[in-house]
């Protein structure tokens, strides 16, 4: 036998999101995913002469998330000026960048928003001052090097002057500290005094000046920090070699310069140190030698810059009419109380500003309201600021709310009202009974309803809390598993606020801010920072955030609090988290971009949110345009979503996603197979919004396939009556022709018993046509695939796999990865009938399948497709064989390349699993039997499926049959080398393989619990 051709083959263990760009998805499958797209910071214009200007800014690394989207003014800005021959680009060097990388770290913990800018100065390096490196440091000084060292000074200064007089003339509530080192810090000390005799030191928080050549004896800044230090009453080498350009301002309450300085530094205190040492001294700024007092000095800068308050509460969301009492809490400040002070500015009718930060009052009407003030700090007295606290107002009841497969609303009398799937009692009505139409759940006085598609919760007006529907991981709110059709209260509290459901987990929030979640935690969706299985009640999220809302998705959770700050935790492959990275998080999570959210909501895979001023957010998977920027690129940071105006809600289904307007209108983006765009809209879907034709009062929330919004109703797939509309619509393809072939020939399980694998497979391919010569002719390539879809029935609440996502959500996966792989050819092993139905909606009817639902709920799941557009139907019949037990029908057709003509056999078969090895022997027998049957026609055959067997597959049928495997191995005569990565999933051929790929990634381990196995088949 001749051995198998496989030019490529790789094993992918670890995926990376699909869709990342290539160097971010390459660095991902070795696990380096953390952060990656959060390097693609803009770079600086490269210049020849010192300027200071836009372009100047330093890349991300060294701008904050609030900087970048506050734009030119900040809340601290930070100029560097390097020397000594430091500095790149626009990268600070050694000494400027410890002083101004901890200044940035501090500033993003509080919140402060912050931008360094770097001077850029062609410095020489200080060994051009000296004559000699022999003798006392400041005997072999030369005055013509120090003229040269000193040169690049003035236009320095110059390009600062001009940078701090524009940025405070431009944004003048920005703070502003130079740090400078060598000629840097003449420069920063040349500009203090320059802005202290302009009389505009208020807003200039100070300096740092590392070795500075113009320090003078006895400096206001004191004695300097060093390693030792250098003396107070010496001096720098231009004060004591040329003109002395005098001492820097003196300190008061808001402004202080901070100098260090090694004793007998060549450049701020030549002495009678050897120069050779003088000189290291000078150098050693950036090195651990002087990494103490660079500390030292970057706390005292600190120091100073936070003495300007800064506010921590951004935001608060209340009800209709709800009476408000918060406070806007500030960090910074004087030290000692009170360290802030408030002076209101414009302030909602309703509400009132404190001078201490209490908001008090009640809003009646829905809506966004601003409160303006100015902030400042307190002895001592700082300039003030000017910010803003944003009231969000809600209307009293969430209105309707998508699940899973159902829907529910509140009405305005406190009724609640559910329609749609209602299998596990979920629609609370007391039955287990679907309804098309709504029926009122048990109960009134409601408040808020969610529904997670298996079970469903309510906050009732007296601030209880209450779950009904399935129990099967604790989702009910307690410690048994008992399922409920009529709701029951969730613990004694009575101060719940909001809540929100997902399929098997559930997150609420109460008034005191606090956010509890209860349910499946497997993947970390609890934010408890555990991974245990299931919750015994509701279990409070870590951290001591202030939650003003949640929402419950998938495998995941997010939640937005009062400073306006989104955390996602729970599942992660796809980059739902939104922290730029695809690994699951256990506990709250920051949603990196610092974006500020009023709202959050979350699907399987993906997130978005709305900003207080109107513009929506999202990120995660992509695959049908579900984040709305023009792409289908997954992201793992959020991306803005395409203009579509100023939106107050968002809602997130599996492949699209819906936004409401401020006037009402919803437009919604990605796939819309099911509708879920809305009625106006048209086509198979978009990647940025589109008007969905409707116009709601209230929130979005979206379901698996379908999605609400209050006043405007329900629209997308109806499959189990979730509309609401008296009708359900099955997901099926529009005029589907009727299948071209007859029903498989009957053989019995008795016989099946009886038989040879032989008369078995006589008996399958005795009605087979005659090939005729253009069948056996010409080179033909296929992407082949075998694919173990993970049956519906295993994922359904009591199967065997509950913690994966159920089949219908699923079958939308696998369409994804049928897709990115390019595969025209699958055999599938173990898909329900729905799952056939759904796969052929999701791939917009470019399959057949055989035997599909034709031929019955056994034949179904060994089903293969093919697609269309490559391959026509010649023949089929089934092979019948063993399966735990009885037997079952697997596939067998012959098929035709549309564009070469030549014909390939197909057997796809999915063998017993476990112990019944008997079984799968008589089942790798009659494969074996059929292709040695079909041979004689003179035509490729191909075997796919999950044979639950590795070595023995190989043996039984490739090495007697003479088919290669698509993952190596090869036959010689009687011998057989098996391959050296085995599955119980195969794909045989008489033919050459290469690129073959064993796919373990992310978007394959939600999907299923094999690995999918595909590559390219040629025959020439």
């Amino acid at each position: 036998m001749t051995p198998m051709r496989i030019r490529s083959r790789r094993v992918r263990k670890e995926s990376p999101v699909a869709g990342f760009a290539p160097a971010v998805a390459q660095l991902a499958t070795v696990g380096l995913v953390a952060g990656l797209l959060l390097a693609a910071g803009s770079q600086g214009a490269r210049v020849a002469t010192p300027r200071a200007d836009a372009a100047d800014l330093a890349p991300a690394a060294a701008t904050s998330a609030p900087a970048r989207r506050a734009g030119a003014c900040v809340d601290v800005l930070v100029v560097g000026i390097d020397g000594n021959g430091q500095g790149k680009k626009d990268r600070p060097g050694q000494a400027v960048a410890a002083i101004t990388n901890k200044i940035s770290a501090n500033a993003q913990k509080q919140g402060r928003a912050v931008a360094v800018k770097r001077i850029r100065l062609a410095t020489p390096g200080a060994v051009v001052t000296l004559r000699t490196k022999k003798g006392p440091g400041a005997g072999a000084i030369s005055r013509p090097g120090l003229k040269r060292w000193k040169k690049p000074i003035r236009s320095g200064t110059k390009a600062t002057r001009a940078l701090v007089n524009s940025q405070l003339a431009t944004c003048p509530e920005q703070q502003v500290l130079l740090v400078g080192y060598a000629q840097g810090a003449a420069v920063a000390h040349r500009v203090v005094q320059d802005l202290d005799a302009k009389g505009v030191l208020a807003n200039v928080a100070g300096a740092v000046t590392i070795s500075d050549p113009s320090r003078v004896r006895k400096s206001s800044t004191g004695r300097p920090l060093g390693d030792p230090a250098a003396a107070t009453n010496s001096e720098g080498i231009l004060t004591k070699l040329t003109k002395a350009s005098g001492d820097v301002p003196d300190p008061t309450g808001t402004f202080r310069v901070v100098s260090v300085c090694h004793k007998g530094d060549l450049i701020c205190n030549p002495s009678k140190v050897s120069a050779a040492k003088a000189l290291s001294l000078s150098l050693s700024y950036g090195s651990k030698k002087s990494r103490s007092a660079m500390r030292t000095a970057a706390d005292r800068a600190w120091a100073q810059v936070s003495l300007w308050p800064v506010p921590v509460s951004q935001q608060v969301v209340v009800g209709v009419k709800e009476q408000i009492s918060t406070q806007i809490n500030v960090v910074g400040g004087s030290p000692t109380p009170p360290a802030a002070r408030f002076t209101p500015v414009s302030v909602p009718a309703g509400l009132s500003l404190s001078d201490t930060g209490a908001v008090t009052g009640r809003i009646d009407a829905a809506g966004s309201y601003p409160v303006s003030y100015t902030l400042a700090g307190v002895s001592p007295a700082t300039t003030a600021k000017s910010r803003v606290f944003t009231v969000v107002v809600r209307e009293p009841s969430s209105g309707a709310a998508a699940g899973g497969q159902s829907s529910c609303a509140v009405r305005p009398d406190g009724t609640a009202w559910c329609q749609g799937r209602n299998d596990y009692g979920q629609l609370g009505d007391g039955t287990t009974t679907l309804r098309v139409s709504p029926t009122q759940v048990a109960g009134t006085g409601w408040a808020r309803i969610a529904s997670g598609g298996s079970f469903t919760c309510g906050i009732k007006l007296d601030g209880t809390l209450w779950c009904w529907g399935l129990n099967n991981f604790g989702q009910l709110g307690a410690a048994d598993k008992v399922t409920s059709p009529l709701p029951r209260q969730v613990g004694t509290t009575t101060t719940w606020r909001d809540v929100s459901a997902s399929w098997q987990h559930a997150c609420a929030t109460q008034t005191d801010g606090s956010a509890w979640c209860w349910g499946q935690n497997q993947r970390g969706q609890l934010g408890a920072g555990t991974t245990t299985a299931r919750s015994s009640g509701p279990m409070r999220v870590l951290g001591d955030q202030q939650w003003t809302s949640v929402s419950a998705g998938g495998w995941g959770t997010c939640g937005t609090t009062s400073s306006g700050t989104a955390y996602c935790w729970g599942e992660n492959s796809m980059g739902s988290v939104g922290d730029g990275t695809i690994t699951n998080r256990n506990r709250p999570t920051v949603v990196t971009g610092g974006i500020q959210l009023s709202q959050v909501s979350t699907t399987w895979g993906r997130s978005c949110g709305v900003t207080p001023t109107g513009q929506v957010w999202c990120w995660g998977e992509n695959s049908n345009g579900e984040l709305g920027n023009g792409t289908r690129t997954n992201s793992a940071v959020p991306v803005q979503v395409s203009d579509g105006g100023s939106f107050t809600a968002v809602g997130t289904a599996v492949t699209a996603t819906c936004a409401s307007r401020t006037d009402g209108q919803v437009l919604c983006w990605g796939d819309n197979r099911y509708g879920q765009l809305g009625p106006a809209a048209s086509g198979s879907g978009s990647s940025t919004p589109v008007v969905a034709g409707l116009v709601s009062s209230g929130p979005v929330t979206g379901g698996w396939l379908h999605l609400c919004a209050e006043g405007a109703g329900c629209w997308g797939a109806n499959e189990s009556g979730q509309l609401g509309n008296g009708t359900m619509v099955p997901a099926a393809m529009p005029a589907e022709p009727a299948s071209p072939w007859p029903p498989g020939t009957v053989v019995t399980t008795k016989q099946v018993k009886k038989w040879t694998a032989a008369k078995i497979a006589t008996t399958a391919i005795a009605g087979r046509p005659s090939v005729n010569a253009r069948a056996r002719r010409g080179a033909m390539s296929a992407e082949v695939m075998t694919f173990n879809i993970l049956g519906s029935q295993h994922t359904a609440p009591g199967g065997a796999r509950p913690n994966f996502a159920p089949g219908r959500v699923r079958t939308e996966w696998a369409k994804n990865l049928i897709n990115q792989r390019g595969a025209t050819l699958v055999g599938l092993s173990e898909p329900q009938p729905d799952q056939i139905t759904a796969l052929d909606v999701a791939t917009n009817g470019a399959f057949s399948f055989y035997p599909g639902n034709t031929m019955g709920y056994d034949a179904a799941p060994q089903s293969v497709m093919w697609k269309d557009s490559e391959w026509s139907y010649v023949w089929g019949n089934t092979l019948q064989m063993p399966f735990m037990g009885a037997s079952r029908p697997q596939a067998l057709v012959r098929l035709r390349n549309t564009s070469t003509g030549r014909e390939i056999y197909w057997i796809n078969a999915h063998l017993s699993p476990g112990k019944m090895q008997t079984d799968r022997d008589k089942g790798m027998d009659i494969i074996k039997q059929t292709v040695k049957q079909l041979a004689g026609d003179g035509l490729p055959v191909l075997v796919t499926g999950d044979l639950n067997e590795h070595a023995k597959a190989f043996r039984r049928i490739a090495c007697p049959t003479d088919l290669n495997a698509a993952v190596g191995g090869e036959t010689k005569g009687a011998a057989c080398r098996l391959p050296k990565a085995m599955r119980v999933d195969w794909i045989f051929g008489r033919g050459s393989f290469d690129n073959t790929e064993v796919n373990q990634g992310a978007q394959v381990r939600r999907t299923t619990d094999h690995a999918v196995v595909s590559s390219r088949f040629t025959v020439q």
